[in-house]
């Protein structure tokens, strides 16, 4: 038996000043190519895997879901929210268990749709959506569904790919929260 997370998966509720709380959904999941003497060659992928569908899970409300206080459920219906995660798979390149981003998270009707960020810095071999050194989109910033984007991107100024101070390149997005809904009480 293995716990869940084996990096961190966190609910930040922030209060804004007009009273509003966004949940800032921060996570980083196993790479799922990552093995070692004491990890069997696939549970990194189905890990990897599990940590996504967390994801999905938690922004579904999942029942199965009990907090640190032993209280059941994930995300409240209707937060507003940004997942902020370093998933550690591409969509078009997934592991070889399961491909738990492309057909499990991104498709959620839980997140709002939104065009991949792009760097307008070019580095020779590198897709304009590559968030690493090796060419694959692995950093999201995934809002919830009524909140607008204005604009994203990945931060490469300066950099030529062999000189990157990281094997990871800062993605960034303007955000937009949806109108104030009419509060129920």
């Amino acid at each position: 038996l293995v716990r869940l997370s084996s990096r961190s998966q966190w609910d930040v509720p922030i209060r804004l000043p007009d009273g509003r709380v966004v949940h800032l959904l921060c996570g980083t999941a196993t790479d799922p190519a990552a093995t070692s003497d004491h990890v069997p060659a696939d549970l990194a992928a189905r890990r990897n895997h599990d940590e996504i569908r967390f994801w999905s899970d938690y922004l579904a409300d999942a029942p199965y879901i009990v907090d640190d206080a032993d209280q059941p459920g994930g995300l409240p219906p209707n937060a507003d929210f940004v997942l902020l995660a370093h998933l550690a798979i591409d969509p078009e390149a997934g592991p070889r268990f399961r491909q738990p981003l492309a057909d499990v998270l991104l498709p959620s009707p839980e997140l709002a749709r939104h065009d991949a960020p792009t760097s307008t810095t070019a580095i020779t071999g590198l897709p304009d959506t590559a968030t690493t050194v090796s060419g694959r989109r692995t950093h999201y910033i995934l809002p919830s569904p009524g909140m607008g984007q204005v604009r994203s991107g990945i931060w490469r100024h300066g950099w030529t790919g062999s000189d990157a101070p990281s094997t990871a390149f800062p993605v960034w997005a303007e955000l937009r929260l949806p109108e104030r809904r009419p509060d129920p009480n």
